[in-house]
């Protein structure tokens, strides 16, 4: 509870060791996250989806062709 409101907390966000791995993962907030792992942490502190655009560190340049879809993301990403 926070100020009277019940309230999600995330302290023990479950992780299987492929989203445990680490690479640079551009993500739709805008961030470059160094897991699947970290993003699932992002997700539940911030409570909205975050999702995988790209493989690799965010430019800044979001463009629809650069999005993946997030299936191929989590099973063909090398």
């Amino acid at each position: 509870m926070i100020n009277g409101h019940p309230r999600c907390t995330c302290h023990h966000v479950a992780c299987t060791g492929d989203e445990q791995r680490l690479m640079d993962i551009c993500a739709s907030d805008g961030h470059t996250y160094k897991s699947k792992c970290a993003i699932k942490r992002q997700q539940c502190i911030k409570q909205y989806e975050i999702g995988l655009i790209y493989p690799g560190v965010c430019t800044g340049k979001r463009l629809a062709n650069e999005r993946v879809l997030f299936c191929d993301i989590l099973f063909n990403f090398e």
